[in-house]
């Protein structure tokens, strides 16, 4: 049933933007051509997401890495992790956690959530309420 709405959450675009992301094994912006682009971004290739501005934001980040995922590969969450390693003082990361035996999909429809608890933990420590309890 569910993946007859399949792929509900998320866009055309967004699947293209992943495609395009594993294709140049670059993680830059949305790439719409040259054109588009230099319309856009001033130039004829999108730029780099630029990572290290995550940590201006003082949002904390926990990764959770499933080792069996082919959509978001484990290499690729370490590179993201060592990103934001080295950014020393300022790096959003409060945890890095890869999980044997997931996969993309197991976050969402995976039996095995016994990871989950870690989540919550992080949810619970980094959730200040503001004065209106939001």
């Amino acid at each position: 049933m569910l993946m007859g709405h399949f792929p509900h959450g998320t866009s055309a675009r967004s699947l293209n933007h992943l495609g395009q992301l594993i294709k140049t094994g670059e993680f830059r912006e949305y790439d719409y051509k040259k054109k588009k682009n230099i319309e856009k971004y001033g130039a004829p290739k999108p730029p780099f997401v630029p990572l290290e501005d995550i940590s201006k934001s003082k949002v904390p980040v926990a990764i959770f890495a499933g080792m069996n995922d082919t959509v978001v590969p484990v290499e690729g969450m370490r590179t993201l992790m060592e990103i934001f390693v080295q950014q020393v003082d300022k790096s959003p990361l409060v945890g890095y956690t890869e999980i044997p035996d997931v996969d993309h999909m197991s976050f969402l429809l995976g039996k095995d959530l016994s990871y989950f608890d870690k989540v919550l933990d992080y949810v619970d420590l980094y959730n200040k309420n503001d004065a209106a309890g939001r």
